[in-house]
């Protein structure tokens, strides 16, 4: 019943780890990246009550549907950034030759942070999409910490 809950969470404490924000510092893409996790915060603090009401309503089934498989995206995109990491920490141990030739290649650092940064925008929208979609299904808040909370347009509050 809490395994969207928990993957969100995971998301979170990977997005929010320190080697994953001298990542996304790298890449140019901090700034969203704390905008998914703003948003994930407030679609995390009703996730556990969204199961809880989904047997009786198909529409918050297929919410959470959408929720997964944005989740599963975010993942993925987040993975490729850990292959890029690795990918810099190896190329760091060429020679300059076969870095000039990779530059030029498929993993052209350039072109990689242009494509993620695009990616990352995207997955972030559709966060937001779902995010503002789950006013409609009147859920509840389920965390103490209640400090990304919403208004009806899915506009995080603060205190």
């Amino acid at each position: 019943m809490v395994e969207s809950f928990l993957a969100l969470e995971k998301l979170m404490e990977k997005l929010g780890s320190r080697a994953f924000e001298e990542l996304l510092l790298f890449y140019c893409v901090k700034n969203d990246a704390e905008k998914l996790k703003e948003t994930l915060t407030v679609v995390k603090c009703v996730v556990l009550d969204a199961e809880e009401k989904q047997v009786h309503n198909h529409q918050l089934r297929d919410w959470l549907e959408k929720l997964k498989d944005a989740y599963y995206d975010a993942e993925d995109l987040l993975d490729d950034f850990e292959v890029q990491a690795l990918r810099r920490q190896v190329m760091k141990q060429r020679s300059i030759g076969r870095n000039l030739r990779n530059f030029f290649g498929s993993s052209n650092p350039i072109a990689f942070r242009c494509r993620m940064g695009h990616q990352i925008k995207k997955i972030r929208e559709r966060f937001n999409e779902i995010a503002n979609m789950m006013h409609k299904f009147n859920l509840t808040l389920g965390l103490d910490d209640r400090k990304g909370q919403t208004d009806k347009r899915g506009n995080l509050l603060t205190r």
